[in-house]
């Protein structure tokens, strides 16, 4: 498995993601998630053009971030699709405690790699993610309240 923290990465690709200068300045949950999935797309996309082949198997590829004001931790991922690894790959949004190993996640989009480009590309879908992966984050939250 491949994978990325956005504190790892800042420096080779002039992204700040955690403990930024841009962070600091940003007062509320919601204009740091519009800076902050763009960023983690275009990273992923980035990723995913050296590792994700056009066709065959490959390990999955993903970037995570901490959500801003939770416990939660949200994770924007490529995988070999379920009904034919071979030439599909599913783009999936996952959220999990930043403790815990449970993952809910939901389905993005599915098909070729370009087809999974042009989505990570597709900038009007971002507030789409924003609002599942606090959909998914409360949901979290939820469970673990719970028990």
């Amino acid at each position: 498995m491949n994978r990325i923290n956005h504190s790892q990465f800042n420096k080779n690709n002039s992204i700040l993601f955690k403990g930024g200068k841009d962070e600091t300045t940003l007062s509320d949950k919601e204009t740091k998630m519009n800076k902050l999935v763009p960023k983690t797309k275009e990273v992923l996309s980035e990723i995913a053009k050296r590792e994700v082949p056009e066709n065959g198997s490959f390990q999955k590829v993903f970037v995570f971030f901490d959500i801003p004001e939770t416990s939660n931790r949200a994770m924007l991922y490529i995988e070999p699709d379920a009904t034919d690894s071979k030439t599909k790959r599913t783009l999936s949004i996952g959220v999990h405690h930043k403790d815990r190993d449970r993952l809910t996640s939901n389905f993005l989009a599915n098909g070729s790699n370009e087809d999974i480009q042009k989505f990570l590309a597709d900038e009007t879908n971002s507030a789409q993610i924003i609002e599942l992966i606090n959909n998914l984050s409360e949901k979290t939250d939820n469970f673990y309240s719970s028990l």
